[in-house]
């Protein structure tokens, strides 16, 4: 039985900004199971782009050509696609010729524990053969493999110097940048009923939908922001571009750091269970000692015992490192 005490708002500080109903936002967690995520059945949405035309004419130098922005939530993977309308090999051919090439310029402002990161770069395109795409690594350049929030400029610049005017045909200098997302959803199991006789559930809560060192705590399910976790293909679960995190068998919410075991999970031998890669032995299953709203969640032996059996969201595609 849930404990309904009065404690819940002052527990609670957070706005209920998703107003839906716990179980209709909760995914299953079969594709963890061996550390190797099932992607969601989804492609990657453009987060912004831009075109800049051109007729034939003589240039030298860099010339910029067009700058764009835009704003993605819940990222897992961005790429930047130089000129994706497929004309790249007649422009570069008169280009690269004589000197230079294309090249993307990005900087990227990210949302990552409560703070804003940033980071810049840059990728050149300079032969016919060379990858027209880069996908950016959100672990290295924000420090998060899914940040809450993004946000991209990209410019684009042309390096040349042409003098043959006959191979200048009219053409477009693009630029298209894409994101794979995930779908943010609870960990939760069941938790008896409520004193009405309604199926009752606990999430893994973030209580005050806190940052680094916050403990993972039982809470009744209310699908706001403090339950809502994205699952990355290598088996992490992110909140606020921390990660779940077994710290001396209680769970916590650490800073992301790609190879930490303490910080992979999959599934179980028995149903559903969340196993952490890096527990000693005999200690592996997330679990929930007690369903009062604030009881922290630990590590146990795994016993096929219902307050270690869980729901969680399925993994999406990015690396997740």
């Amino acid at each position: 039985m849930l404990d309904y005490r009065g404690e819940f708002s002052a527990m609670r500080k957070i706005g209920r900004i998703i107003a839906v109903s716990a179980s209709s936002s909760l995914l299953a967690l079969g594709g963890i199971a061996g550390g190797t995520a099932t992607a969601h059945a989804t492609s990657a949405t453009q987060v912004t782009s831009c075109l800049h035309n051109w007729g034939p004419q003589l240039w030298l130098g860099i010339t910029p050509n067009c700058t764009s922005t835009g704003t993605v939530y819940y990222p897992a993977q961005i790429t930047i696609d130089l000129n994706p309308d497929g004309a790249l090999s007649s422009v570069l051919t008169p280009i690269i010729k004589n000197l230079g090439g294309l090249k993307a310029i990005y900087t990227l402002s990210c949302s990552v524990s409560g703070n804003t990161v940033t980071a810049s770069g840059s990728y050149s395109v300079s032969a016919t053969g060379t990858p027209t795409t880069t996908t950016l690594n959100l672990q290295k350049l924000v420090g998060s493999p899914v940040p809450n929030k993004c946000t991209i400029t990209v410019t684009d610049t042309t390096i040349g110097y042409v003098t043959n005017l006959t191979a200048m045909n009219t053409f477009n200098i693009q630029d298209d940048v894409t994101a794979i997302t995930t779908l943010p959803g609870a960990i939760w199991q069941k938790a008896g009923v409520t004193p009405s006789k309604a199926e009752a559930a606990i999430c893994a809560d973030d209580t005050n939908n806190g940052n680094v060192g916050t403990v993972i705590a039982a809470f009744t399910c209310f699908s706001d922001l403090a339950n809502y976790w994205s699952a990355t293909g290598t088996g992490q679960f992110v909140h606020n571009g921390n990660c779940l995190t077994n710290s001396g068998n209680v769970a916590s919410l650490q800073p992301c750091s790609p190879g930490d075991l303490s910080q992979y999970w999959s599934a179980g031998t028995y149903r559903s269970e969340i196993v952490n890669r890096g527990a000693a032995a005999g200690m592996a299953c997330l679990t929930a000692p007690s369903h009062a709203n604030g009881s922290r969640l630990t590590l146990a032996k795994c016993k096929d015992a219902s307050n270690q059996i869980w729901t969680a969201p399925e993994g999406t595609l990015g690396t997740g490192s």
